[in-house]
């Protein structure tokens, strides 16, 4: 085939493999990249567990500011209740049922009465 004159194109290279212990272990999708070069690689789901740590890393934060703030804190682990709230409020569309028996109105009531002790 004759020459355009064009430049060929590079070939696309190939990630290389993550070398972190953790790699190794089923776990390995959850476990955030340890280096600078892995983080380019990062798999979609790695990506993905950063983006949902930071998040609940920034929502426990709100909540030790929240309980900081209040005169007589109820002795709450705001890990844990970070992630728990968390949880509950990402798997509602698992057991909620539009047109059911529960309005939106009475959900969003019921996890207002819930989460009244953490935020006030």
């Amino acid at each position: 085939m004759p020459s355009s004159g064009a430049p060929a194109a590079a070939p696309i290279a190939t990630p290389p493999a993550i070398s972190s212990p953790q790699a190794a272990s089923p776990d390995a999708v959850w476990a955030a990249p340890a280096s600078v070069s892995e983080q380019l690689w990062a798999t979609p789901e790695q990506v993905l567990a950063i983006a949902l740590q930071a998040i609940t890393h920034e929502f426990q934060a709100l909540l030790d500011e929240s309980l900081a703030a209040q005169r007589e804190p109820p002795p709450i682990d705001t890990h844990v209740a970070a992630n728990l709230v968390l949880s509950m409020l990402t798997t509602v569309y698992r057991w909620h049922e539009p047109g059911g028996p529960v309005t939106p109105e009475q959900l969003t009531e019921q996890i207002a009465l819930l989460l009244k002790g953490l935020l006030p």
